[in-house]
């Protein structure tokens, strides 16, 4: 089976930034939360006993959560062009995802993805890098059209022969 497919540059950032803080860790996800909570109760607590200085602080606090979430979040290197409206193309044979810029070639063998996860619009393909240069989580966004559900259970099942697992928005482990 080979699945090709186009996309640009703007709808990659824009499904990742819609989906990115579903994607990360559970245990990212809960550190997070709860920092950022504490520090919003520390920000309106702040600014109601007239302690501006210290709600500055607390505000920066919030921003740094924020910063945390969408650092680890990146696209492949063939999203990476600079004219964010270019057309990027998509090819999936049965072993590896070609990835066509206008200025590069990226070749990616399937089981270099640890994780996929299926939404109405298309198909994450998702790999976390623990590795100290490459550390945090790249995702590559398939758009598959609303009409091609046989193509989306075929790719689905080329998926899943290559023991690539997927997972459910609400229960990441």
């Amino acid at each position: 089976m080979t699945f090709k497919t186009t996309t640009t540059k703007k709808e990659q950032i824009d499904y990742i930034k819609k989906y990115a803080f579903f994607l990360i860790p559970k245990g990212y996800r809960i550190y997070v939360i709860f920092s950022f909570c504490a520090l919003f109760i520390i920000f309106i607590d702040t600014l109601f006993e007239g302690s501006y200085l210290v709600s500055i602080l607390a505000f920066f606090g919030i921003l740094v959560c924020l910063y945390i979430v969408t650092s680890r979040i990146k696209t492949p290197e063939y999203t990476a062009t600079d004219d964010m409206n270019c057309v990027t193309k998509i090819e999936i044979n049965d072993k590896e995802v070609i990835g066509i810029a206008p200025d590069k070639t990226v070749k990616e063998t399937l089981t270099s993805y640890t994780n996929f996860l299926v939404i109405r619009d298309g198909i994450f393909l998702i790999t976390y890098n623990n590795d100290q240069k490459k550390k945090g989580l790249t995702m590559l966004f398939v758009p598959i059209t609303k009409t091609c559900s046989i193509q989306k259970q075929e790719l689905i099942d080329l998926l899943c022969k290559y023991d690539i697992k997927s997972f459910n928005i609400l229960h990441r482990y």
